[in-house]
Parts: C-alpha cells; sequence; structure tokens
C-alpha cells in the first residue's frame, strides 16, 4: 500500500528550492513558481505571518513574503507547507493528532538545519530529513510492520538521497540501522530532544515561553 502522493521534492518544488536557493535567480520566477499553485501560495502566506516567523510586518503577498522572510527561508517554507498539506489529508487518527505530528516535524526540521548549518554541512538535507522522518507514521503507527518502512520504500522510490534514506531509518532504534553519518546522528538527537522539551512545555503554564535549560 502506498501513503499517498509523496508531498515534496515533486516538480514545482523542486523549482522553488531550486530558484531559493539560487542568488542569481529572479524574485520575479520565484514568486510565479510559488503562485502557480493557490494551496501553496495560501499556506506560504500563512507560514510566513505565523508566530514562528516573527515579523512585525504581515504579508498580504507573495512578492511580500519572500521579501521579508527571505529567498531561503521561502524555500524551506514551501517544502514544509507541502508537508503541512499532506498531513492535514492523509488518511489518520484525526486533525488533531495530524497538527501535533506536524509540529513536531517543523520543531525538528529547524533545529536539523540549524546544527547542520552550524557544522558546515547540507541545513537543506538536514531540513528536508526533520520535516519527513515521520511521514508515514499516521497510516502506519505499528512498529513491528509500518513507520519508518512505508516512508523508506517511498524515498528508495523516488530517488531521494542515501544519506536522508539512512537517516530517517537511523532514527528508529529498532530497525537496527547504524547511525554513522552527522545527518542521522543529528536527527535522532533533535527527535528525542524535541519530543521532550514538548512534553516539558506542555506541563508549564507559559508553556515554552521563558523555558531555560534549569526548568
Amino acid at each position: 500500500a502506498r501513503i499517498g502522493q509523496l508531498p515534496v521534492l515533486d516538480r514545482a518544488l523542486r523549482r522553488v528550492r531550486e530558484l531559493a536557493a539560487d542568488p542569481d535567480s529572479d524574485t520575479n520566477e520565484l514568486v510565479a513558481a510559488l503562485e502557480a499553485d493557490p494551496g501553496l501560495t495560501a499556506n506560504i502566506l500563512r507560514f510566513a505571518n505565523s508566530a514562528a516567523c516573527a515579523r512585525p510586518i504581515r504579508a498580504q503577498t507573495v512578492r511580500q513574503a519572500v521579501t521579508l522572510v527571505g529567498r531561503v527561508h521561502v524555500g524551506r517554507l514551501a517544502v514544509e507547507a507541502a508537508v503541512c498539506r499532506f498531513f492535514e489529508l492523509a488518511p489518520g487518527t484525526g486533525g488533531a493528532s495530524r497538527g501535533l505530528l506536524h509540529v513536531h516535524a517543523s520543531q525538528v526540521a529547524a533545529v536539523a538545519g540549524a546544527l547542520a548549518e552550524r557544522a558546515g554541512a547540507d541545513a537543506e538535507a538536514a531540513h528536508l530529513a526533520g520535516l519527513l522522518h515521520d511521514l508515514d507514521y499516521e497510516r502506519y503507527p505499528d512498529l513491528d510492520t509500518g513507520h519508518p518502512r512505508k516512508a523508506l520504500e517511498l524515498f528508495e522510490e523516488k530517488g531521494y538521497p542515501r544519506e536522508l534514506i539512512d537517516a530517517v531509518a537511523g532514527h528508529a532504534t529498532f530497525l537496527g540501522v547504524p547511525r554513522e553519518t552527522r545527518m542521522a546522528k543529528t536527527l535522532y538527537a533533535v527527535d528525542e530532544l524535541s519530543g521532550f522539551l514538548a512534553a516539558c512545555a506542555l506541563v508549564r503554564p507559559t508553556g515554552i515561553e521563558g523555558m531555560t535549560p534549569k526548568s
């Protein structure tokens, strides 16, 4: 069985990522690529205006979002928005659960990407691995036969980078896949840490706001 249309790295999103990462590309091309998908446009604006981006000015158009958030970050938001749309549409246990799963994926992606960038590694690949590591969990939660095996099968089929596939496999300790690359080690550590911090935030009156290591 398939988990549905793989939400990222289709032709349109590849184009958006290429344009966002190319400092010599034309902003008009990037805006046109984003606006070609109305659903993606709506999600980009929603994400650009969210508390996570913390911008004092709200973006009313995709062009404003690109200007306010920055080209590279817009490329990441495009992928994140597509993954969000997948979680919203995928069969599962309910919208609330899918929402929590997407929040977790976004948290892991953000931290993994930041750590990779600090280490001089491929931040975009690490960000993508964080977004996708639990892709199949809603539909195939059985750890004996499902998650993350179904996602790994799709990654293989779509020709995803071996490093990303091995990193996603490595975050599931029960598969016994060794974590040999920086990406694999980072994803595993960030996945555990993100879950712990989220649990701590849930029991604090102010949530994650004001949380310190001593908390």
